[in-house]
């Protein structure tokens, strides 16, 4: 008996839930991006970045979870006032953890030039390198921003289906549909339930789904919905 969509499902789960092969242990990063303080460019809730911080790093202590945040420079002194910004990045390293460079100003590479990039890597150092090397650690880490891709791509959820990417091509074409057409249907979703718990905020929301950035995001809300997601937001009573 032929289970309509069956394939498209699958896919579904395959891009919710990462694979796990069988009897083999794996290893996971814990990280955290965008300190010292992330509300400012995702319109977060007003919560002081002390507070936020000190939560984090009390459930990160309280669960024995060893973690690295990466640091915009751009926000320890422009986002916050540097006093604060400074703070928190030494509240992370008293507790033991990492600190790493998330570039100065979290810029897309993509229209940077390589003087440019250089310069983002070189001035993102300022303030989180010195105070690692005051507590005698040297910094390690460095993470890309604005990426463009990620494991949401056919090669990939094919591999972790067990098939060709020619097969799982064949199969969604039997069933009428494509791989973008399932990734889309998925993002539109999210998007939906994110909006609709009333707990993230619309640039956030894009991030999450995907999107590089929130006019992107917003474009393809409005063709999924006919309506920006600003205005979803209003009608559900939170504030975008």
């Amino acid at each position: 008996m032929k289970h309509p969509k069956y394939f498209a499902a699958a896919i579904l789960v395959a891009l919710l839930i990462p694979s796990t092969a069988s009897g083999q242990s794996r290893s996971v990063a814990i990280t955290v991006d965008d300190l010292p303080y992330a509300g400012p460019l995702l319109d977060l809730p007003n919560y002081s970045a002390d507070a936020i911080n000190n939560r984090l790093l009390a459930a990160f202590a309280r669960h024995h979870v060893q973690v690295t945040g990466f640091v915009i420079e751009q926000s320890v002194g422009e986002k916050l006032d540097r006093a604060t910004g400074t703070r928190v990045l030494q509240h992370w390293i008293a507790n033991g953890l990492d600190l790493g460079n998330h570039t100065y100003s979290h810029p897309d590479f993509n229209n940077r030039s390589i003087e440019q990039i250089e310069e983002e890597i070189t001035r993102g150092e300022a303030t989180f390198a010195t105070l690692m090397k005051a507590a005698g650690r040297n910094p390690e880490f460095f993470r890309y921003p604005m990426l463009h891709t990620g494991d949401a791509n056919m090669d990939a959820i094919a591999g972790q289906m067990g098939l060709s990417r020619q097969t799982l091509l064949r199969r969604l074409k039997s069933e009428g549909t494509t791989f973008e057409k399932v990734l889309d249907g998925l993002r539109h979703k999210l998007a939906l339930s994110f909006l609709s718990g009333k707990k993230v905020s619309v640039n956030e929301t894009a991030y999450l789904v995907g999107f590089s950035d929130p006019a992107s995001f917003s474009r393809a809300f409005k063709r999924w919905t006919g309506s920006s997601p600003k205005a979803m937001r209003h009608s559900k009573g939170a504030v975008s």
